[in-house]
Formats: C-alpha cells, sequence, structure tokens
C-alpha cells in the first residue's frame, strides 16, 4: 500500500468546491501527437494497461454491421451515421484529414455511449474508446452551437454537487407548472435523511452520489443492511460525492479529473486510517463503472496512474457481495413478487453482473416476469436524456411497449439513471434491486420480532 496510500491529502468538500469558469465554452487546441484517453503520447507504460492509439482501435472494426442490430439509436432512426459502424467510419475520415463538419459531431453525441455494440462485435473493438478520444478533437475543430455548449456547461457545473442539484430540484417544484409535461414528470421528489454515525473501521467505503443523495439516499442505507448480514461494515461518504462520469460523458476532462482525484486521496486516506485497503462501492451501476475505469483515465499519467489503478482494483459491484443464501425467501416481505428487471447498459455491457442480479432476485423468490428485447436501452445514459429528450423519450416508449407492465407489480433495475427515465414513463413503482432486498430484509426482521414477541 505504500505506493498507493502516497498522499496524505484530505479532498476538499464537494460544497466547498471552486466554482471556475466554464473552460470547455471555448474549444481548446487539441494537443499534438497520438491521442489517448488521457490526451498524451502513448508510452511503454501505457501499452502495458491496454492503451492503444484510436486508429489502431479502429483498424480492428472489419465493418461485419453486427453491431447494428443492438445499437438503440440506429435501430430508432435507420440512419448508418447513427450506427457504430457509421460513427467509426466518421471518426477514421476525421483523423485521416478527410473532410468532415458539425454533422459529423451530431452523430457522435447522438450516442448513448451503452456499449451494447462491444458486446456484439466480433473483432473486439472498444468502440468507447475511440469516442472518448476523437470526439473531443472533433468538437475544437468544429465547435457545438452556442446553446449546446451552454447546456453541457450548466449540467457539467450542477448535477455532479448534491447542494446545487438540491436547489435545482427545490427551484424547478416550484415553478414545476411552468414546465412541459415530459419534463415536469421526470422531475424526481427530493428526501432527506438524518445522517448515521459511520463505524469505526469500516470494511467497505460507498459512494453517496451526486444525485442520488439527493432522490434516493435510502438506497445505500438498504445496502449497508444487506452488507451487514453478511459481516461487512459500511461506510457511506459524502464528499466527494461524484464519481465523475457526468463530466467525463460531456467531454469536460478537466472537471472529471478533480472528482476522480478526490476520490482517490479519500480512498487512499481512510485506507491509511483502518491500516488495510478498504473496497469501493456505488449503487448506481454507471457510477461503479466509472471507478472501475479509473486506471484507464490516468494510464499514461506518472503521478497518478499506479494511484488510480490500486483505486480501480479496489472498486466492487454490490451483486459480488451479497450471496443468494443471505436473501433466499425475502420476497414474502416484499409487497411487490412479479417484477420486471431492467438490465442498465452499464451493467450488462460494462460490469457484467447483470446475471448475479438475477440470481439474487430468483434466490428471494421473485418471479421475473420475460422481457423480450432485453437488449433494449431505455434511453437514461446519464445527462444524454436531458441533452437529447426527444430521442430519449422514443428510447423509453419503444422500451416499456415491449414489456409485460400489466402482469408485473414493479420494475426492478440496478442504476439510478435508468429507475429515473423508466419511473417517468410508466406508473408501477421502479425501485433498485438493492432497495428491494433491503427493504425487504428490514420487513422480514420486523416481522421475526413481532413474532417474538406475541409467542413470549
Amino acid at each position: 500500500m505504500a505506493g498507493a496510500l502516497g498522499d496524505t491529502a484530505v479532498a476538499q468538500p464537494a460544497g466547498q468546491a471552486q466554482f471556475r469558469p466554464c473552460r470547455h465554452l471555448q474549444p481548446r487546441p487539441a494537443a499534438p501527437g497520438v491521442l489517448t484517453v488521457t490526451d498524451r503520447p502513448v508510452t511503454e507504460g501505457a501499452a502495458a494497461t491496454g492503451e492503444v492509439s484510436p486508429e489502431a482501435l479502429l483498424r480492428r472494426c472489419v465493418h461485419c454491421g453486427f453491431c447494428l442490430a443492438t445499437c438503440p439509436t440506429y435501430r430508432l432512426l435507420g440512419e448508418e451515421n447513427d450506427s457504430p459502424r457509421g460513427r467509426l467510419d466518421l471518426m477514421a475520415q476525421f483523423l485521416d484529414g478527410g473532410p468532415s463538419g458539425p454533422e459529423a459531431l451530431r452523430h457522435l453525441d447522438r450516442c448513448l455511449e451503452c456499449r451494447a455494440c462491444e458486446t456484439t462485435c466480433p473483432s473486439g473493438v472498444a468502440y468507447h474508446r475511440v469516442l472518448a478520444q476523437v470526439r473531443p478533437r472533433l468538437a475544437v475543430r468544429h465547435p457545438r452551437p452556442l446553446h449546446r455548449r451552454l447546456l453541457r456547461c450548466l449540467l457539467g457545473r450542477l448535477l455532479p454537487w448534491p447542494e446545487r442539484t438540491a436547489a435545482l430540484l427545490d427551484l424547478a417544484g416550484h415553478f414545476a407548472f411552468l414546465l412541459p409535461g415530459g419534463l415536469r414528470r421526470r422531475l424526481p421528489p427530493r428526501r432527506l435523511l438524518p445522517r448515521r454515525p459511520p463505524p469505526a473501521a469500516p470494511d467497505l467505503l460507498v459512494l453517496g452520489g451526486c444525485i442520488q443523495s439527493v432522490t434516493h439516499p435510502q438506497t445505500n442505507r438498504d445496502l449497508a443492511t444487506l452488507l451487514a448480514a453478511g459481516g461487512w461494515s459500511l461506510e457511506e461518504l459524502e464528499h466527494p460525492a461524484c464519481c465523475g462520469a457526468l463530466n467525463a460523458h460531456l467531454d469536460q476532462r478537466p472537471l472529471a479529473e478533480d472528482h476522480m482525484k478526490a476520490w482517490i486521496r479519500t480512498w487512499e486516506q481512510r485506507s491509511r486510517a483502518v491500516g488495510r485497503p478498504l473496497g469501493i462501492l456505488a449503487v448506481a451501476s454507471g457510477c461503479a463503472l466509472h471507478l472501475r475505469e479509473y486506471g484507464d483515465y490516468f494510464a499514461t499519467d506518472p503521478a497518478w496512474g499506479a494511484r488510480a489503478r490500486a483505486f480501480a482494483a479496489a472498486v466492487r459491484d454490490p451483486a459480488e457481495l451479497v450471496t443468494p443464501d443471505q436473501v433466499r425467501g425475502l420476497a414474502r416481505h416484499s409487497p411487490w413478487r412479479r417484477l420486471v428487471f431492467h438490465v442498465p447498459c452499464t451493467l450488462a455491457h460494462g460490469l457484467g453482473t447483470g446475471e448475479r442480479v438475477r440470481a439474487l432476485l430468483e434466490a428471494a423468490g421473485f418471479t421475473l416476469l420475460p422481457d423480450p428485447d432485453p437488449w433494449r436501452c431505455c434511453g437514461a445514459a446519464g445527462a444524454w436524456s436531458l441533452l437529447h429528450p426527444r430521442l430519449a423519450r422514443r428510447l423509453l416508449e419503444a422500451r416499456l411497449a415491449r414489456l409485460p407492465l400489466a402482469e408485473a407489480d414493479a420494475i426492478v433495475t440496478a442504476n439510478l439513471g435508468c429507475q429515473l427515465q423508466l419511473a417517468s414513463g410508466t406508473d408501477l413503482p421502479v425501485v433498485h434491486w438493492v432497495e428491494l432486498l433491503g427493504a425487504a430484509q428490514v420487513r422480514g426482521a420486523a416481522q421475526g420480532t413481532s413474532a417474538g414477541r406475541r409467542s413470549r
């Protein structure tokens, strides 16, 4: 741990973060040379961690077209340039110095980054890596319209901080009658819970969540309940709250790195305090995937590379720690028995733990109704649904139309963004699997206590 815990600086609380001007409103020149995820030339160390140039990644594509069948935007719009294959061609053309324009950037921006194409691809094209490297450069050459840049700046400066998100939701709630119906339906209620004292020597740290801590704070409480049954103690961190995923997907690299470095420092500090490396959790699968890829973002950074890789190695998905035996029979304590399980894209194509969650739900005794199109994206994709609300709504409607909702008691998922998106389109309860099982465990314990008192 000596190398990984070399920095003892305490991360600045999110509420005290410095509010810097939106530098990305004025595009900066791209760095010369080979572009990597970290905007630095590929080095020997980077090659060891899998960092390769976008040109090399693009050469793996054989244009077979398998990815078209599972791409949400291609299935919706039917346009080649809104498919992974078409976008790869646009990026290759740009890198080769061929003609490109704002239209190419528009097609790249429409990508949800769901990674379904990577699961389908027989050639192993790491599409998300190419996109992360090329799209910022294309945006420098062909800046987005001013109103699009302003919206991206606003989202990147508000949503990653819980205090700002809470204030925004309060303001929107007061003036909800002025909002369009679609946006009004998407406004989640703000929930407040008293903070619990942290354990003296936790085994695991859990991300509070920039939006989750405002809209669904109970989820982490339910996670603590589930893990306690397996002998794990959990500490929820309020600061830093955001993992950096939202800013990274908005191509706001400096802000994303600020959040990521704050998390690495905090993990190092807390691990040193207890004398061992702590595990790291996030109940939102999108956040968990981003945390697990910190090593990729700092692959060529001599100051942060090793620290980021050590951090990423400590990240776990909650489904990896909860066992079927711990949750067996919990369904009898839940008001919902027949469920539709929506597997988030980040769980299916990133973390790969969708079957683990399914096994837990089945072990608990829930009936999982068949999903005829499990590959379909709900259209959330982090901030994407706010940047492309009409497309997001069409994807949501297509997703819900194919689910057996009339037979279901509730929809269960594993990502906050999906939870909010799905809830905006149906009257059925939409819950995180951690909430579902945690609440059932609490009810079961309460019923057992009551039964014990009656027997005495």
